[in-house]
């Protein structure tokens, strides 16, 4: 036998083992077994909510954060062009940014309502 043939083997052997011992472990104590919800939510739809709101939370706290350092590199670029192009692209992409997470926020909405989920959106933070 070759060395690839050994691996072979040995690898099946290992699948086959620990395929029969999931199997037996299943069988011994299928009906004992419970698993708690990790997650405080019930459902897909106020986990997907849940996500979102704490995106958004995190946007409305970075956004003007963003907006500020880029303004300060825009001040102290000094006429370079390079640098004033790099901050006007952090302020643009900042801006799509926001406006992505504030679109996902409102798409959750829609969908909801389009599919007849109800969802209570909680005004607070996450």
């Amino acid at each position: 036998m070759t060395k690839k043939d050994w691996l072979k083997l040995i690898s099946s052997l290992v699948f086959l083992i620990f395929g029969l011992f999931v199997f037996v472990a299943t069988s011994i104590s299928a009906k004992s077994v419970t698993i708690e919800n990790p997650l405080k939510y019930n459902t897909f739809w106020e986990l997907i909510n849940h996500l979102i709101n704490f995106a958004f939370f995190i946007a409305v706290g970075v956004a003007p954060l963003m907006i500020i350092v880029s303004g300060f590199f825009f001040i102290s670029s000094g006429g370079e062009p390079e640098k004033v192009q790099k901050a006007k692209k952090m302020i643009m992409w900042t801006l799509i940014g926001f406006a992505i997470v504030v679109c996902a926020k409102a798409l959750i909405v829609f969908l909801g309502q389009i599919l007849g989920i109800r969802m209570n959106i909680p005004s607070g933070g996450p």
